[in-house]
């Protein structure tokens, strides 16, 4: 249980440091550009997951 504890909130302070940094470079790159850039990095975080293998059994 303690496991998935740790790995919930290091998932959650990865994502909020991910979104801090990524708004401070909004101003510079635009509001569509950053879109565009984060549904990228979406992406290949969900392709990286069903390649790895262990999102399915």
């Amino acid at each position: 249980m303690l496991y998935v504890t740790l790995g919930v909130f290091l998932i959650v302070l990865g994502n909020v440091t991910l979104n801090l940094f990524l708004a401070s470079y909004e101003a510079r790159v635009g509001r569509r550009g950053f879109l565009v850039l984060y549904s990228l990095l979406m992406a290949s975080s969900g392709a990286a997951l069903e390649l790895s293998g262990a999102f399915t059994s």
